[in-house]
């Protein structure tokens, strides 16, 4: 099959999911801070060759080397400015390419047109991708993939040569893959794949020549993946992630294993994927990797699975002891990008195993189920891109508008496992940075995760009298940009000794089976209990006790209320916090929320 039609048919397939990714999601957390990155350097703010040269303390909490990362965000920056689709596209093409170098890599290995496509086309199609291809930040596992994909597809063709055409293609492979862990650290995994694959390649000399040879022309790629260990090491001054990133024994356990595991095998989000897709997609991967087993019998089919196996296993055990999967949202599913990349040559090994009649159906299915996955799963990265770009949208009108301004709170830090706003600071200056001509965007961005410090300022109004400045909450439904105003009854006394600095809910809207937070700043000098209560009608409900112990010092404390029944959607939910000691209690309103049907 021509190169092109495999091409054509990847297209095919990614467009439907890419289009939603370039026209609906937009930046999100990190892509500020990368993006931003670039622009300043245009500017000349700061330099490019920061990015090769970056100077870091000893106690960094985060070293991570990525300079090629930061060149390709430079080189796109120009052309793209501060509008996302441009990186969303590229981000695309990335995805697309090594999906077709791995059709060309499953080809040679197998003999196999069927096995090559069938890899291309459900590594493409692969439900767990829904971070991976909506979170322009993910473009380091799409683009370190990328590279050291093509330098597996060199590396395979010099093991396949003999005299100066094999050492000048072992070359080119080897400093693609230096760059490729210039993009990402886990490019280094690209090292035994490639041992791997000239083991298979010296197929059918004695052992020892064998092992000799597969070390021989697997040594060029290792020494340059050595020396670039060595710079970055140099370069950081360690040759860790810093003190707080990294691979980290006391993170691997069985239930990490199993969690990875469930989601590799049926990626399907709890919220968004219906329960039988969950099970299709599950039952999809069990029968092709049975066939794949099988097919284990023949030669070809075990050079491919060699690679194929050893990547999946090596991904798996790089990231279980980095992040944990969680498996009913998918957050952090960006890592299992280089182990499905295995996972989908296998796969394709099983889809070719089959009786030639029914590949061609069994592949269709798998793809119409992989796929009706993949939309679904993606659904939380488009409904918060489009909560963000919405809240961006008013935030820069009432700036234009009002000359004032602008404190908004509560944007989703991370909605149903999609990131929304993780660093306000980062965020609200790159909408500063880009805001259009003549607006002057000014004021502070937070998350929900910054609650302490979004209490603290309200407490601290509350004292004073009023807000220094106008104050929004953001809408996690649809980024709406709600009016908040002071509660005048704080600060408040509960007794002598328990003292309310200022009480807040942490949502002005809720989703229909999400609890709704509850924000409390609280100085008591007795140990004391808070609960939130809620109702609706006559029916009110309670959420946790929380014990709050004495001391001397305001203390933020945070309670919820549990999520509220499908019944109560678009409802007025009246909240209030209850406050016990030993001797009393206090009640106190808090307003009013509506749960909301996502």
């Amino acid at each position: 099959m021509p190169l092109l039609v495999v091409a054509l048919l990847v297209a095919a397939v990614h467009l439907p999911i890419a289009w939603g990714a370039w026209t609906g999601v937009g930046f999100l957390a990190d892509d500020h801070e990368m993006v931003g990155v670039a622009v300043y350097q245009h500017r000349g703010v700061i330099s490019l060759w920061d990015s090769f040269r970056p100077v870091l303390p000893p106690d960094a909490p985060v070293a991570l080397y990525r300079p090629i990362l930061g060149l390709l965000f430079w080189l796109e920056q120009p052309w793209f400015g501060g509008a996302p689709t441009g990186y969303h596209v590229v981000n695309s093409l990335l995805h697309c390419a090594t999906a077709i170098v791995w059709s060309l890599l499953m080809r040679r290995w197998t003999g196999s047109t069927v096995a090559g496509l069938a890899t291309a086309l459900l590594f493409t199609a692969w439900p767990g991708h829904g971070e991976a291809l909506h979170w322009v930040a993910a473009r380091v596992n799409l683009l370190s993939t990328c590279l050291f994909s093509c330098a597996l597809l060199a590396h395979d063709a010099g093991c396949a040569r003999a005299g100066s055409a094999r050492w000048w293609r072992l070359a080119i492979a080897a400093l693609l893959a230096a760059i490729a862990a210039g993009a990402k650290e886990s490019a280094v995994l690209v090292g035994p794949a490639a041992f791997a694959v000239a083991w298979g390649r010296a197929a059918g000399a004695p052992i020892g020549t064998r092992l000799r040879r597969a070390i021989g022309w697997s040594a060029p790629m290792a020494a340059a993946l050595a020396l670039f260990l060595a710079w970055r090491a140099h370069v950081l001054g360690t040759w860790g992630s810093g003190t707080e990133y990294g691979w980290r024994a006391a993170r691997v356990g069985w239930q990490t294993f199993g969690d990875w595991l469930g989601a590799l095998v049926a990626p399907a989000h709890a919220d968004c994927a219906p329960d039988w897709l969950a099970v299709a997609v599950g039952g999809v991967t069990v029968v092709l990797l049975a066939h794949a087993l099988a097919a284990l019998r023949a030669a070809p089919a075990r050079a491919a699975a060699g690679p194929a196996a050893l990547l999946l296993a090596l991904g798996v055990a790089a990231g279980v002891g980095l992040a944990p999967i969680v498996p009913a949202t998918l957050q952090n599913a960006r890592y299992l990008y280089e182990p499905a990349l295995g996972l989908c040559a296998l796969l394709g090994l099983g889809v070719a195993a089959m009786p030639a009649r029914v590949r061609g159906p069994s592949l269709a299915v798998a793809l119409v189920v992989f796929h009706l996955g993949l939309a679904e799963n993606r659904a939380p990265w488009l409904r918060v891109g489009a909560a963000i770009q919405h809240a961006r949208q008013q935030a820069e009108g009432l700036a234009a508008a009002t000359g004032q301004p602008l404190a908004l709170v509560d944007a989703p830090a991370i909605l149903d496992g999609a990131y929304g706003v993780l660093n306000g600071q980062t965020q609200f200056a790159f909408w500063q940075a880009m805001a259009p001509a003549g607006v002057a965007l000014r004021g502070s961005l937070r998350s929900d995760q910054q609650w302490r410090e979004t209490l603290a300022d309200f407490a601290a109004a509350a004292t004073a009298g009023s807000l220094a400045t106008p104050t929004w909450s953001v809408r996690w439904h649809d980024g709406e940009l709600v009016p908040v105003a002071l509660a005048p009854q704080w600060p408040a006394r509960v007794a002598d000794g328990v003292e309310i600095g200022y009480a807040r809910l942490g949502r002005c809207e809720a989703y229909v089976g999400d609890a709704v937070p509850a924000h409390v700043l609280l100085r008591t000098d007795r140990p004391v209990t808070l609960q939130a209560l809620a109702t609706v009608g006559d029916f009110t409900w309670a959420g946790a006790v929380v014990a709050v112990a004495a001391g001397a010092a305001p203390q933020p404390i945070s309670v919820s209320v549990p999520p509220p029944a499908t019944a109560l959607a678009g409802r007025s939910i009246a909240v209030e916090l209850l406050v016990v000691f030993a001797d009393g209690s206090g009640r106190f309103a808090l307003g009013t929320t509506r749960a909301v049907a996502r």
